[in-house]
């Protein structure tokens, strides 16, 4: 016998309510619609979401009947994260109870990928309103939600149900000193990310220097030279501190402006919408040259004749109109003076050119071309890590790939023995292992 999906409606869902198997009317979608019409979101809107919801309660009810027991926070959790597998993957899903579902709500047709965002929304949306109301999604089991409290709530008592609601802990973002972020309450997957060295150009490490010079400013010529001298991420350093910078010993540290207080940042509600960390191991930056010696010249010829002195934030690089912080400019402009500055100083292909390029210039630099001792050129790859500021190898493998001009090099040099000198591959083979041999006969000796 088919399965019977629990939720269904006859009509339009603008014009009927939900029904369960019973025929009784489920209170939280009913409330839910409502809630959409009172805040005017468009028919098709609310049709979209309905039906997104109509498809999510199906999936969560016959989850649970499939699992046949009790279920708690974790388990909502773990049928919150698969849904997403479950829309894009349905029958073909690596797990046998999505299979199973998919089967048994006929689900043949999988969900673009595009499409999941707007889902998300619905479903999150849906959720943090039924518990504002007083309910769990936990209730969804017994086809309503119990014991709803109609009576309208202070903001500390929402903020209250929200912590403590059974969505926090996997909720993506949570309510946060008293701001609003944005909630979630599916993992979505994140997109296959592009190998960002080769999308992003790199630029030449003598060229750098020319383009820190073609800078029309001493500021923009201070953080070009911080972004090569550091490889820090351009919010980096454009919320750096001066407060950040030890003059005398031409030392930085990256911190996070979150760790400070509002007051102390002394930002509007926008600017403070417009701060960005992505996270760092270390504080610490390790600076090279010559790029060291440019920031540290042109960051006090900028404070002495370009900064104003009546800021009333604490922010180093400031808009010259307006004197607000300059990570709050637009970044198509920033982007727009930095093309311009490259231009001037002689790279004529433009594409893939941008503050960013000078972080895999640093990446690439120190990688395959650091000089170090015994006359070992670039450093280990867990040393870039800590550079660089990752937390996780694997992305300093994104962002840190050998240089394609190393590459060529290497291949190059190849081609040119084999090829020239007419040696066979079991000779070159012999070459190998006799430097191998040489290598640890040399450690031995040390």
């Amino acid at each position: 016998m088919a399965y019977i999906p629990t939720f269904h409606t006859p009509k339009s869902i603008l014009n009927a309510p939900l029904l369960i198997r019973g025929n009784s009317e489920y209170l939280p979608f009913t409330r839910f619609i409502e809630f959409l019409k009172d805040k005017n979101y468009a028919n098709n809107t609310i049709e979209q979401y309905g039906q997104i919801l109509i498809k999510f309660l199906n999936y969560f009810t016959r989850y649970i009947e499939l699992l046949n027991y009790d279920i708690g926070p974790d388990e909502i959790k773990n049928i919150l994260q698969n849904y997403p597998n479950f829309l894009l993957r349905g029958k073909k899903s690596r797990f046998k109870i999505t299979q199973q579902i998919a089967s048994d709500l006929n689900h043949n047709k999988n969900t673009k990928r595009s499409s999941l965002p707007v889902i998300d929304a619905a479903i999150t949306k849906f959720i943090l309103i039924n518990e504002i109301e007083g309910a769990s999604i936990i209730d969804i089991s017994d086809s309503a939600f119990l014991h709803i409290n109609k009576r309208i709530k202070s903001k500390s008592e929402i903020g209250n149900i929200l912590k403590n609601s059974a969505l926090s802990g996997f909720i993506r973002g949570g309510i946060k000193n008293n701001r609003k972020q944005r909630a979630s309450a599916l993992k979505l997957p994140k997109p296959k990310k592009r190998n960002k060295f080769y999308t992003t150009k790199t630029i030449e490490f003598d060229q750098v220097v020319k383009l820190i010079e073609s800078a029309s400013s001493y500021r923009d010529k201070a953080i070009y030279a911080l972004l090569a001298a550091s490889g820090a991420r351009s919010h980096e350093v454009l919320q750096l501190r001066l407060s950040d910078i030890d003059f005398k010993n031409q030392q930085i540290t990256l911190n996070s402006p979150f760790e400070f207080s509002e007051d102390e940042l002394n930002l509007t509600d926008d600017e403070y919408s417009q701060l960005a960390w992505k996270g760092r191991e270390t504080t610490a930056t390790f600076l090279i040259e010559p790029f060291k010696s440019l920031f540290f010249e042109n960051i006090a010829k900028y404070l002495t004749q370009e900064r104003m002195s009546l800021c009333n934030h604490p922010f180093l690089f400031t808009n010259t109109k307006t004197n607000r912080p300059y990570f709050c400019s637009d970044r198509s402009s920033r982007i727009k003076m930095f093309k311009k500055s490259a231009k001037i100083s002689g790279i004529k292909n433009l594409d893939g050119i941008s503050p960013h390029s000078l972080r895999h210039t640093y990446a690439t630099y120190i990688l395959n071309w650091l000089p170090l001792k015994g006359g070992v050129y670039g450093l280990p790859l867990a040393y870039v890590q800590k550079l660089l500021g990752h937390s996780s190898p694997s992305s300093t493998e994104l962002y840190a790939k050998i240089d394609e001009e190393l590459v060529k090099a290497h291949v190059a040099e190849a081609n040119e023995k084999l090829f020239s000198n007419g040696m066979s591959f079991d000779e070159i083979q012999l070459e190998f292992h006799k430097g191998r041999i040489e290598e640890i006969e040399l450690r031995l000796a040390a």
